[in-house]
C-alpha cells in the first residue's frame, strides 16, 4: 500500500515544540486532509480501553485455555487466537480487560496501527501497548478501512513523537485519530460510498475467515489420510546409531530427533508408498543471486516503472497460508529468470517452507537466491498439491530439522531438499486437496445488489485460497483508491 505521508514545506515552532523539541523531518510528515468532514475515533466509539501489563511470571508456567493477547495474535485483520501467551485462569478471570466477539484491537506500539477484529469467543485478555475499540454499528467498517491500509499508521506516526527503537502512541493519540467522511465533491450520494467501503471491508475480512477456514482443512485431510493408511508397524525411537551419524556426517541436525522421526515415519509408513522428490518428476532451481557484485546496480522500488521492472517476490511477501502481502519489483540491467503459470516458489532461508503458487498477476515475477523455483510438465493439480503437501510439512515442523544453521538464519540446502518424500495419494485425494487452495469462479461486479455481501460470502466459500488472498489484496488496492479520493475531496465513481 502507498503512503499517506507528505514533508510539508514549511514547519511553526509550536509543531517542533509538540515533537519534543525534534528537528529530525520524518517527524514533521503529516498527512494533507482536504476533505473537512472529519470524525474523532472517539466520537465513531461507544466504549474504549486499554489493556493491561501482566508480570512475566503471571504466564511463563502456564499452559491454559486462557490466552493474553499480544501484537502477535494480530498478523491478520482477524484475531489468530492460536498464538499470544498463556496464562492462568485465576489471571483471566480477575482480569477487567476481557475480550468480546466484535471488538476491534489497535496497537500502540509495536507495528504501530495494526488491526484486528476480533471475530470470534475465546478466553482472551488484552495487553498492554493495545487498545481495544467498540464502535457505533454504522461506522465500524467504514473506520475499519482506513486502518487496513496504510492511513492508521500513518496518521498515528504522524501526531507521535517517536523515541528509543519504535514510534508509541498514547491512548489519546488513537481517540484524536481523524477519520475523514465521504463528503457531496466526492459523490451526490456520500452516504452510497460509505457503504461501498463497509462492504468492501466487511468481504476482506469474511475471505481471511475462510482462508483460516480452509487452511485448517488441507492440513487435517493431509494428516487424516497419513493416518489412517500406516502399515502394521510401530515406531521404536532410540539413539542415533553410528551409522546414521557417518551417513550424515554431522552431528549438529534435527535428524536423529524423536520428533523428527515420527513425521517421517508417517510418510515413509504410508501404505500406498511414496517418491522421492528426485525422481517425481519435479525441477528445482534456486533463484537468482541479487548481490550488486553479481548482477550490478539494481533499484527496488512499490512500482512498476517500466517493462524492465519484474516483480520480486520475497519472504516477507508472502503470508503463511501461501498468498500475497505486499508488492515490489526490481529493475536490473540483467534479464533476470522469471516463473511460469502453475510454478511455485519454496523458501528455504529464515523461515523455511513458505510457498506461493504462480498465476494472475505474479506470472514473470520473480525472486532471490533464498528461494527454489520449482515447476514441471505434469498437469497442475499435480503443482498445487505438492505445494500445499509442502506447506503441511512446514505447518507440522518438519522443515526445521532440515535447516542449516549459519549467516544468522536457518536454511534448506539443496543436499537436504534432495531427501524430502511425497506420499502416493491417489489422484481423486490430490485433487480434493488441491480444490481448496486454489479454485477460481466468476466475479460478481454489480456493488448496488443489495444482496452484495451475502452473495460474495457464499462465492468466498467456493474458491480457493489463492482466489481468496488475490482478491484481498485488490481489494485493499481498491480502498487505497477510494480512500486517497476521500482525503483530497476528489470525485468518486463506483
Amino acid at each position: 500500500m502507498s503512503n499517506f505521508l507528505i514533508k510539508p514545506t514549511s514547519i511553526k515552532k509550536s509543531d517542533i515544540l509538540n515533537k519534543v523539541f525534534s528537528l529530525h523531518p520524518s517527524e514533521h510528515k503529516k498527512i494533507d486532509i482536504k476533505n473537512m468532514n472529519l470524525k474523532s475515533i472517539s466520537e465513531l466509539v461507544y466504549e474504549e480501553g486499554v489493556g493491561e501489563q501482566i508480570d512475566v511470571e503471571e504466564y511463563l508456567k502456564f499452559n491454559s485455555n486462557y490466552t493474553l493477547v499480544t501484537i502477535s495474535n494480530m498478523s491478520k485483520c482477524i484475531i489468530d487466537e492460536t498464538k499470544g501467551e498463556k496464562v492462568s485462569p485465576f489471571i483471566y478471570n480477575t482480569s477487567s480487560k476481557k475480550l468480546f466477539t466484535g471488538d476491534v484491537l489497535v496497537s500502540r506500539n509495536a507495528s504501530l496501527g495494526k488491526i484486528t477484529l476480533v471475530n470470534k469467543d475465546f478466553n482472551g485478555i488484552l495487553n498492554g501497548g493495545i487498545s481495544y475499540l467498540r464502535f457505533k454499528e454504522d461506522y465500524k467498517y467504514y473506520a475499519f478501512a482506513f486502518f487496513l491500509i496504510n492511513y492508521g499508521v500513518d496518521y498515528l506516526t504522524s501526531i507521535t513523537s517517536g523515541g528509543g527503537t519504535q514510534k508509541n502512541a498514547k491512548r489519546q493519540n488513537l481517540l484524536d485519530l481523524k477519520i475523514p467522511f465521504t463528503s457531496i465533491k466526492n459523490h451526490s450520494n456520500p452516504d452510497l460510498i460509505q457503504k461501498y467501503i463497509s462492504l468492501i471491508t466487511q468481504n476482506i475480512i469474511d475471505k481471511e475467515e475462510q482462508i483460516k477456514i480452509k487452511d485448517k482443512k488441507i492440513k487435517d485431510l493431509i494428516e487424516k489420510e497419513l493416518k489412517e493408511n500406516q502399515k502394521e508397524n510401530t515406531l521404536s525411537y532410540g539413539f542415533p546409531k553410528i551409522s546414521e551419524i557417518k551417513k550424515e556426517k554431522r552431528l549438529d541436525t534435527g535428524l536423529y530427533a524423536k520428533n523428527f522421526k515420527v513425521i517421517n515415519n508417517l510418510i515413509i509408513n504410508y501404505k500406498k508408498g511414496y517418491v522421492n522428490f528426485e525422481k517425481s518428476g519435479f525441477r528445482r532451481k534456486k533463484g537468482p543471486n541479487l548481490a550488486i557484485s553479481v548482477i550490478g546496480q539494481s533499484y527496488y522500488s512499490n512500482t512498476k516503472h517500466n517493462d524492465n521492472f519484474k516483480q520480486l517476490i520475497l519472504s516477507k511477501n508472502v503470508t503463511d497460508e501461501g498468498g500475497l502481502d505486499s508488492i515490489q519489483y526490481i529493475g536490473s540491467q540483467v534479464n533476470l529468470p522469471t516463473l511460469n503459470k502453475f510454478d511455485f516458489l519454496l523458501f528455504a532461508r529464515g523461515d523455511i517452507g513458505r510457498v506461493i503458487l504462480i498465476d494472475d498477476f505474479l506470472i514473470g515475477a520473480t525472486s532471490n537466491f533464498d528461494v527454489f523455483f520449482i515447476s514441471s510438465d505434469k498437469e497442475s493439480f499435480e503443482n498445487i498439491f505438492t505445494l500445499c503437501y509442502l506447506k503441511y510439512l512446514r505447518e507440522v515442523g518438519f522443515w526445521k530439522f532440515y535447516g542449516v544453521g549459519g549467516s544468522g538464519a536457518s536454511s534448506l540446502t539443496d543436499y537436504y531438499f534432495k531427501k524430502v518424500n511425497i506420499p502416493n495419494f491417489e489422484e481423486s485425494k490430490k485433487k480434493e486437496i488441491s480444490k481448496i487452495y486454489y479454485n477460481h469462479q466468476g466475479h460478481q461486479t454489480i456493488i448496488e445488489n443489495k444482496d452484495y455481501l451475502l452473495l460474495e460470502k457464499d462465492r468466498n466459500k467456493e474458491i480457493g485460497i489463492f482466489q481468496l488472498n488475490m482478491e484481498i489484496f485488490s481489494l485493499k488496492e481498491r480502498l487505497n483508491e477510494l480512500i486517497r479520493k476521500i482525503i483530497a475531496d476528489e470525485p468518486i465513481t463506483i
